[in-house]
């Protein structure tokens, strides 16, 4: 396979994937199983196994149980230490992957940031490819823009600003690409600034997250949206209702969730705290067919 001419000093495997429901899927394997298909989420910081390919088809041995907080609430789950993870040309040993349900979801686990850190990924949503890079030789040397990424709630955030009224709310945006919305805003956020008063609601979002429980979110027109050098207009937003979890976080003023995110190639550098945004020719395409 050939490497993009920028990164082939570094490059330690290319990875196609496919997107569904505005999520990021790719093939991997798992304790020298039959290829399995997980999602690649970096809004989830652990790494995950249905709870049916793990009892059923890999037969793990559970040996804890830790606590997962999930978007809306936290829950306990069981987990399994010492498991070997195939993806690419990589083989990694010694991962702990955690056991929850997800009933009806189109995966068999999700990669987390447990495993990302180890690397410089970029996502290329034009070619559908994931680019992983060794990250103690990796240069970026594309024309994207850099923005600062700090670790809230175990997850990634960049600095943004919503545009209400012509007054500028700013706040840190968790970057997730396991999330199909645009922009959500947390809770605390929604009602520190009256959110729901502000902007007129055209639609009810049921969410479910990786806790199991189920929330609301009132669906806006967001007037403008600002992460780095971007301004976005009218932009559908989900402001949220729940009161436990990562979306009542009081550290977080919101999501940038894989909708959104899409519109740009993005080179995830955890070791450097930063990302890199480069526009593709989704910037500008619809967010939601039923908005149109």
């Amino acid at each position: 396979m050939a490497l993009p001419a920028f990164a082939q000093q570094d490059t330690v495997a290319v990875i196609p994937f496919f997107v569904k429901q505005q999520k990021i899927y790719f093939k991997c394997k798992v304790n020298n199983s039959d290829s399995l298909t997980f999602l690649f989420d970096t809004g989830a910081s652990p790494m995950v196994i249905t709870d049916s390919i793990a009892l059923n088809q890999l037969k793990m041995v559970m040996d804890s149980k830790v606590e997962n907080q999930g978007a809306n609430g936290i829950s306990t789950v069981k987990a399994s230490t010492n498991n070997q993870l195939m993806l690419g040309g990589i083989t990694l040993s010694g991962i702990r992957f955690l056991s929850i349900p997800y009933p009806g979801h189109p995966f068999d686990g999700v990669l987390g940031l447990d495993v990302m850190k180890r690397y410089v990924i970029k996502v290329d949503y034009r070619k559908h490819k994931l680019l992983f890079f060794n990250k103690d030789t990796f240069m970026y040397q594309g024309t994207g823009s850099v923005a600062k990424v700090k670790l809230i709630e175990h997850v990634p955030a960049i600095w943004g600003t919503v545009v209400v009224d012509d007054k500028r709310y700013k706040g840190w945006f968790e970057m997730d690409t396991g999330s199909d919305a645009a922009v959500d805003l947390t809770t605390s956020f929604v009602n520190r600034h009256h959110f729901r008063d502000k902007l007129k609601t055209i639609a009810i979002s049921t969410a479910l997250g990786s806790d199991g429980n189920k929330s609301e979110l009132y669906i806006v027109r967001m007037p403008e949206v600002r992460f780095s050098n971007y301004r976005f207009y009218v932009i559908p937003t989900g402001l949220a209702t729940v009161t436990k979890g990562l979306m009542a976080s009081p550290d977080l003023q919101g999501v940038l969730g894989n909708n959104f995110l899409k519109r740009f190639n993005i080179t995830y550098d955890f070791s450097r705290n930063r990302v890199y945004l480069e526009p593709n020719d989704l910037l500008h395409s619809p967010y939601f067919d039923w908005l149109n």
